[in-house]
């Protein structure tokens, strides 16, 4: 028994390093492994918004600094600049067949307004009939609103926004309180 013993020891190591390198369940191989300082090497300084692989983020006064969301994440994704709009399909994901109309806005602010789809990356949401997503791209988020009743145009509201739109115009307002105002259809 001892002898047994002593093959199984030594035998151990090489099963578990064949396990840890063999590829993953489906034969899929392992991806790319980041952690929440990967974006310090992957995003360039001049980056103002990025995307550290968890959170949305700003870069602080310190360049090697980010002023974050506090999301958990227990895998994170590849880091990525949020400077420029990222365009459906750019990041390989899922094929948007929904329809997209971008805002800009007399205060240089530029919105996008999803309808029936949304897609961000990877991820494609479904949209019901009477609700958008909004993105403000000055502060990188996505808003689901629902239709309300209004006496002209579409007025859609969530929380504390209200978004309304009517002959190619629109206006977006948080706590009754006008956000961005002469927003016009853009190309």
């Amino acid at each position: 028994m001892r002898k047994s013993t002593a093959i199984a020891l030594l035998l151990a190591p090489l099963l578990f390093g064949w396990l840890a390198e063999s590829p993953r369940a489906g034969g899929n191989p392992p991806e790319a492994e980041y952690d929440a300082d990967s974006w310090k090497t992957m995003i360039a300084e001049s980056c103002k918004a990025f995307f550290d692989g968890c959170n949305q983020c700003r870069r602080g006064e310190d360049a090697s600094t980010g002023l974050c969301t506090l999301k958990a994440c227990a895998i994170y994704q590849k880091p990525r600049c949020l400077d420029q709009p990222i365009t459906e399909g750019s990041m390989g994901g899922p094929p948007f067949s929904g329809r997209l109309v971008r805002f800009s806005c007399g205060d240089g602010a530029s919105l996008r307004v999803y309808y029936e789809q949304y897609v961000s990356g990877d991820q494609l949401v479904a949209l019901a009939e009477d609700e958008i997503m909004l993105v403000d791209e000055q502060t990188h988020t996505a808003h689901r609103l629902l239709r309300q009743r209004a006496a002209s145009g579409a007025k859609y509201a969530g929380g504390a926004l209200e978004f309304w739109e009517h002959g190619g115009e629109a206006m977006l307002r948080q706590d009754g309180q006008r956000l961005y105002g002469t927003c016009k259809v853009s190309g």
